[in-house]
This record gives C-alpha cells, structure tokens and sequence, in this order.
C-alpha cells in the first residue's frame, strides 16, 4: 500500500470533511426529528456522486433483531435514508449507509 498517497488523499479531503461535519453537528438531530440531519447527509452523499433513496421504516421495525435497540420514538412514521458506492466489475460492494427519521420534519 502506497501509504504517501494515502496521507496525500486524506489531507485533500479534510476540509471538506470538516465542512460536512460542522453541518451535520449544526443541524438538530433527536430521536424522532431527525430528518434535517439526514438530508444533510444524503446532500453529502449526493455530491460525492451517489444517488441517496428514502425508504419508510415499517411500524414494527423495532421488533426485528437486527433492527438495533428500538428508541422510544412518539411519530406516526419514520424513514431511512440508503446509499451505497459504486463499484468495480468483480469487486465486492460495501454495505449501505443508512440513517432512520420522521418523514414532514424540519427540512422536508
């Protein structure tokens, strides 16, 4: 591994990442309205050329395993926010980044 070019890749990126994250953590996220904060991320993700989806979240997700601990959430429904990268024939794709929020809060 070319580790120069690695630090060089890294040190490109930073500021942008830096800008990212200053607005992710500006933007309110609680449990339940976190929909502003998702699209800050999907933006994100939409600049960096990946195509961001919103998927609804079933009523009963918290009864699935492999859901994660449910939060106590008082809104009629959620959302996820999906994307994935684009890969190379042969290589194997990376899994899905993913977010949960309320579909109508600040931002939609």
């Amino acid at each position: 591994m070319d580790w120069t070019a690695v630090d060089t890749a890294v040190e490109a990126g930073a500021p942008r990442a830096f800008l990212f994250l200053e607005r992710l953590v500006a933007e309110p996220s609680v449990v339940g309205h976190e929909e502003g904060a998702l699209r800050v991320f999907a933006d994100e993700l939409a600049d960096l050329g990946l195509a961001p989806t919103w998927l609804d979240l079933p009523d009963d997700i918290g009864d699935d395993l492999r859901a994660g601990v449910p939060q106590p959430v008082t809104v009629a429904a959620r959302r996820s926010s999906a994307a994935s990268v684009p890969t190379q024939p042969g290589s194997r794709p990376p899994g899905p980044a993913r977010a949960c929020a309320r579909p109508g809060s600040a931002g939609s």
